[in-house]
């Protein structure tokens, strides 16, 4: 199952289902045709922390969406919008912690990953065009990542905790200058970290797929095309996230609709070229997800 937000006039966006035929069901709009007695979900994430009673509830709305009867209703209500078209902001509307973390697993005995903070200000949605700031060295890079979305708190917890508050995943760009060198001095570190907090450093989406359709697989691909020319790709293990979300709730305390990416698992483009004004990146997830925004210089002030 696919989550969406609609742009619209409300500042949280509408939530909405993407159907096995491409439209969106905005379910906002759809409330006028449903009864008293059915949900009605307030955000993508009152989805998921609902569990699995919440995708059987939104599960049920996009049954109802493809009968032929029900669909004219939704069509008559304006709750059918197409895909192509329709504005989308980032899936989390109002993001909290978003995290970037290393996958690998250092420690002996326990993953021990590094990871930096996006703050909410960098999250942008597909089909955004993201303004380039006047970094230093101006060499920018970007990489498209997986990601996982939270469902329940974490904070101190087992593997096992952690697999269970796994409710989404959904694709990321990180978009910043070009990784130093090991042995950089730290002003050159500080400048990396800071170049990523920029507005629309984090593009994010289109959707989350929520963790049921993902049971059955062992492994996700990431990649990432610059100008519609491929770059490297990423891989990532899925048996070993609760491992690393556990490490990581060590230090962190997690609340729902909260965002871990990992870093290591994804793809760069543009052959190390350093991206410019112009550039459009295209990232994928599998074939399930299709992340594309495109570039532009921030104008002088």
């Amino acid at each position: 199952m696919q989550l969406l937000t609609i742009d619209s006039r409300e500042v949280a966006g509408r939530p909405g289902l993407l159907l096995p035929d491409g439209w969106i069901l905005d379910l906002r709009a759809a409330e006028s045709t449903l009864s008293q007695a059915q949900w009605r979900p307030q955000s993508v994430i009152s989805i998921l922390v609902a569990g699995e009673a919440g995708r059987e509830r939104a599960q049920a709305l996009l049954d109802g969406a493809v009968d032929p009867a029900r669909r004219a209703e939704l069509k008559q209500a304006g709750a059918l919008l197409p895909f192509a078209g329709t504005a989308l902001m980032t899936p989390l509307r109002r993001p909290g912690l978003m995290l970037v973390a290393d996958s690998r697993v250092t420690g002996p005995d326990e993953p021990r990953p590094a990871a930096y903070i996006k703050g909410p200000g960098t999250a942008t949605a597909d089909g955004s065009t993201v303004m380039l700031p006047a970094l230093p060295e101006a060499r920018i890079h970007a990489r498209a990542m997986p990601a996982v979305v939270l469902s329940r708190p974490l904070f101190r917890v087992d593997a096992a905790a952690a697999a269970e508050a796994i409710g989404a995943w959904t694709l990321v760009i990180d978009i910043s200058l070009a990784e130093p060198a090991a042995d950089a001095d730290a002003a050159s570190w500080r400048r990396y970290l800071d170049s990523k907090q920029f507005p629309g450093a984090f593009p994010c989406g289109p959707a989350l797929i929520t963790q049921d359709e993902f049971l059955a697989v062992d492994r996700i691909a990431v990649g990432l095309a610059v100008n519609g020319v491929a770059g490297d790709s990423g891989e990532l293990v899925l048996g070993e996230v609760p491992a690393l979300l556990a490490a990581l709730s060590r230090r962190y305390g997690f609340r729902p609709g909260d965002l871990v990416a990992f870093a290591d698992a994804g793809a760069g483009g543009s052959a190390g070229r350093p991206l410019c004004a112009g550039d459009q990146l295209l990232a994928t997830l599998d074939d399930r997800l299709r992340l594309a925004v495109s570039l532009q210089s921030r104008p002088p002030r």
